[in-house]
Parts: C-alpha cells; structure tokens; sequence
C-alpha cells in the first residue's frame, strides 16, 4: 500500500513539474520575447513596434545560421507562405531565438542572470523529456518546482511586470497543488459544461478547430476531459468516446 502511494505521489510530482514548465514556463518566454522584439524595433520602422513575424524576418540569417541541419526550428519560424504560429512553439524554440537574435549576450549581471534562468528552463524541459518513466523523487520535485518558480520571478522583474508575476505565481500555486483524478467515470460529456484549465484549453485547441489530434500529456492529468471537451465543441453524437491513452512525452 505504501509503496503504491509513492508511486502515485511520484507521477503527481511528474505532472506537477511537466505542466508548471509547459503552462508557467512557455508563457513566460513568449511574454519576454514579445517584449525584447519590440524593444528591438528600429526606431525609422514604419510601425512602433515592429511584429513578432517582421522581428524574424529581419534577424533571419543570424536565426538560421547556427541551425544548420535542426530543419524543425526553421519550418515552425518561417512556414511556408505564412505566419509563424505561436501555438506551435515550445520551450527549446523560444529558447533558441531569445538566446541567438534578441541581444541577451552583453556581460551585465542582469543579462547573464536572465540568461541563466532561460537556460534554466530549458534544461528542466530537457531532464523532463529524457526521463525514462514519467515519475520525480519528492527531493528533485522541490528542487524543480522552485527553480521554475524562481526563474518565472526573476524574468517577470526584469520585464517589470508585476500584473503578469502575480498571475503566473496563482498558477504555479494551483500545479504545486494538483492530484490525480480520474475522470472517466465521473463525467458523462452530454451531462456537463466542461472546463478545462489552461493547459487542458492548450491541448484541446486545435482538435476544438477541427484537427484530427491525439492528446499527449501525463497519466491522469485529464486527457478524457480534454476529449470530451472536443467533441463538445464539434457536436459529436455518439456513445461514449474511446480515448487514446498516450502517455506525456512518448511514455509507454
């Protein structure tokens, strides 16, 4: 018995950390790069700021440049005929572009510091997508769990964005809390108004628009809630809907 609920609290930590990082971690390297490409606007622009699509158009060579053959970055940055969508860049994607065009490499304390905690979030994403089962040692979780929450503060502070802080720190407390549920038989998708939480909205988005997905995220974060939530939107009539069941990451 006791050995099956640490291995339940160790999935729990798993998914704490995954979702802080995916959710808090992302959001706040999307806000920083906004804000950095928009200082970044040359001042004889003809609008103030420049988009996100003209900032990556203008530091193309210097993006593509050391991608060299990681074709994945190049077709999320520069989609054929199109924008780039922000939806599908992770972590690693907008690490890379703080990092190589947004000016973050001068010596000043407060340059490096900012630097060590995009990397921070970056090698917490890595250690995450290398580890061979999806459960973390109650020790490692805190260690994870506050170097995300110091890393989102220290960025939030050089953006001076107080509003933004408070926000991601409200949800970082509701993932250091979270608990597996089991939604399956709890919920009948015909019965209910589904809400979903900002991560679940994330993986519900594009089978919301008409995708045909498969939704990929820890055991018992709520992938059933996620697919109700879909075929809620889309008006399936049917029987209760099979699931596919893939685990966080390619987990089996």
């Amino acid at each position: 018995m006791a050995d099956a609920r640490s291995s339940l609290n160790e999935k729990e930590y798993f998914t704490r950390v995954f979702f802080a990082l995916t959710d808090c971690g992302r959001r706040v390297l999307l806000h920083l790069l906004q804000r950095r490409a928009g200082e970044l606007t040359p001042k004889d622009h003809k609008s103030q700021p420049w988009s996100l699509d003209e900032f990556l158009i203008h530091n193309k060579a210097a993006i593509l440049l050391p991608t060299g053959r990681e074709r994945r970055h190049k077709d999320i940055l520069y989609p054929f005929k199109q924008d780039t969508d922000l939806t599908k860049w992770d972590i690693p994607v907008f690490v890379f572009v703080l990092l190589k065009a947004c000016e973050l490499n001068d010596n000043g304390d407060l340059h490096r510091q900012l630097r060590d905690d995009i990397d921070n979030l970056k090698s917490l994403r890595n250690v995450m997508v290398n580890s061979a089962t999806p459960t973390l040692k109650k020790e490692f979780y805190h260690m994870y769990f506050w170097r995300i929450v110091g890393a989102v503060q220290r960025i939030c502070d050089y953006m001076q964005e107080p509003g933004l802080k408070e926000s991601l720190l409200k949800e970082l407390d509701k993932y250091e809390r979270l608990t597996h549920i089991d939604y399956e038989d709890q919920m009948n998708v015909y019965d209910v108004d589904i809400c979903l939480r900002g991560y679940q909205q994330e993986l519900a988005k594009e089978g919301c628009e008409g995708e045909n997905v498969i939704v990929i995220a820890p055991p018992n974060s709520g992938k059933t809630r996620v697919a109700c939530r879909i075929m809620q939107d889309k008006g399936v009539q049917r029987n209760r809907p099979q699931v596919e069941k893939a685990n966080a990451l390619g987990f089996p």
